[in-house]
C-alpha cells in the first residue's frame, strides 16, 4: 500500500474495503446478510488530522460502519474514507518494523 498516491485530508482515515465472503464453511451467505454485517477492510491512509488517541496504523485490519464514509474508487478499487470514530474496530494490528 506505499505505492498509493492518495493522501487522506484532514482526520480522515481511508479503508480499503476487502470482499465479504459469500459462504461461511458449507452455508452460503444471502446478500441480505452481508449487508448487515459491518464492513471489513485495511486501512490505506490516515490523514493529518487525526487524534493521538486513535488506535490504527496503515496495514491494520478493521471493522468499519457500512453505511459511513464516503465510498471511492482509486485504482478499480473499493476505498471508503472515514471519520476516526467510524472505525469500530481493530482486528489484526500490524508489528512495526
Amino acid at each position: 500500500m506505499s505505492d498509493l498516491k492518495f493522501k487522506p485530508a484532514g482526520n480522515r482515515v481511508l479503508v480499503q474495503l476487502l470482499e465479504q465472503p459469500a459462504q461461511v464453511g458449507s452455508l452460503h451467505l444471502p446478500d441480505n446478510v452481508r449487508e448487515t454485517r459491518p464492513a471489513e477492510g485495511v486501512i490505506a491512509g490516515i490523514g493529518g488530522r487525526v487524534p493521538d488517541t486513535f488506535e490504527g496504523r496503515v496495514g491494520d485490519r478493521v471493522y468499519t460502519d457500512r453505511f459511513q464514509g464516503e465510498l471511492v474508487k482509486i485504482a478499480g478499487k473499493p476505498y471508503r474514507l472515514h471519520a476516526p470514530s467510524e472505525i469500530l474496530a481493530v482486528i489484526d494490528h500490524v508489528q512495526p518494523s
